[in-house]
């Protein structure tokens, strides 16, 4: 399969399912910047995607849950492995040498894969590695990395890469930003307001901020009910 009828059919495919962000990069850029800690090369210029979701991502969850008998210890990666892993396994993806890595896993799975950095390089939002998030120009901080798959399809030799993002938070946003992580790292990020503060300071993408019935299960102030 070729690179644009691959990046079509799986940007359609992932919205489906309510991963909006589905993103291609190349997979020796990502390499390159994480050596350590390399994707699977299927040929020296093959194609990696970011895959993740905005607010837009809730009422495929939600439909999803409401299917399930019991509801999963960890709900929101489960529908992620399932759906994802589902559309792979299906035409025209069956046919292609693939590898996910999942966003959740650690390096001492041999499957891990920084997504911040992936998104950097699909050029979908900028990583500060000085605050350690990522942050859109569009969403600014209300979106989330899932995923990444590389396909053994090469990326086109006449097709630059995408533009790199650049700094898009204003500096007192940053600051403060940098100061409430450093506060959540010695709460061990279990101070749930904390964490939501992060979020919440960046006043980009405000009108992407999760509704709230999703603000609430994300960020539960209170106990989250899923049915």
């Amino acid at each position: 399969m070729e690179f644009f009828p691959l990046v079509n059919e799986l940007r359609e495919a992932c919205g489906a399912i309510g991963f909006d962000i589905c993103d291609p990069f190349k997979v020796s850029s990502y390499n390159s910047l994480l050596p350590k800690n390399p994707l699977t090369l299927f040929q020296s210029n093959c194609v990696g995607f970011v895959i993740g979701s905005t607010k837009y991502f809730w009422p495929f969850f939600t439909a999803w849950i409401k299917t399930q008998d019991t509801i999963p210890i960890n709900p929101v990666d489960t529908y992620t492995k399932h759906t994802i892993t589902n559309i792979l396994s299906k035409k025209p993806f069956i046919d292609i040498h693939h590898e996910v890595y999942w966003g959740w896993h650690t390096p001492r799975t041999g499957k891990f894969v920084h997504v911040q950095t992936a998104g950097h390089v699909a050029g979908t939002a900028y990583y500060d590695r000085e605050i350690l998030w990522s942050v859109s120009a569009v969403w600014g901080m209300w979106f989330v990395f899932r995923a990444v798959i590389v396909f053994d399809v090469a990326w086109p030799d006449s097709l630059l890469e995408p533009n790199q993002p650049k700094p898009v938070l204003p500096e007192e946003e940053k600051q403060k930003i940098k100061e409430l992580t450093l506060i959540s790292a010695k709460e061990n990020w279990l101070n749930i307001e904390t964490r939501l503060k992060i979020r919440e300071v960046c006043s980009i993408g405000i009108k992407y901020k999760y509704e709230k019935e999703q603000l609430d299960y994300f960020y539960p102030i209170k106990e989250p009910s899923l049915k």
